[in-house]
């Protein structure tokens, strides 16, 4: 075997050392990036789901003339229905609290979405 052969062999032995685990990190990483996103697509669903059915359960309260649903049962119902959801989904780990925290932002940005509505109506 000639010198440049040789040189070429180890070479190239060298190369698929240090590409292949660079690589390989590099797929794993794309797909843990993946995993988070579809899984905080379905956590986001979910919790999407439970407030509005929160809240529709509320409005039908009303409707029904019974007295205005105190924001912790609304809170519990939409914890219930997400966490019913991700079981579904197959997605039983998301702890409560995560969801609790996610829950109260999205009443949150609903009511501050109607007060504005409000507001501008009243212009």
């Amino acid at each position: 075997m000639e010198w440049w052969q040789v040189l070429l062999e180890h070479a190239l032995q060298l190369t698929i050392a240090i590409v292949l685990p660079v690589a390989m990190h590099l797929i794993n990483q794309q797909l843990k990036q993946r995993k988070l996103e579809f899984l905080s697509g379905v956590v986001d669903k979910a919790v999407l789901g439970g407030v509005h059915y929160a809240e529709e359960q509320a409005r039908k309260a009303l409707n029904d003339g019974k007295e205005k649903t105190p924001a912790a049962l609304k809170l519990d119902m939409a914890l219930d229905y997400a966490q019913a959801q991700l079981q579904q989904s197959g997605y039983d780990q998301v702890a409560r609290d995560k969801l609790i925290q996610l829950i109260e932002s999205k009443l949150y940005k609903e009511r501050g979405i109607l007060v504005l509505e409000e507001k501008r109506m009243l212009e």
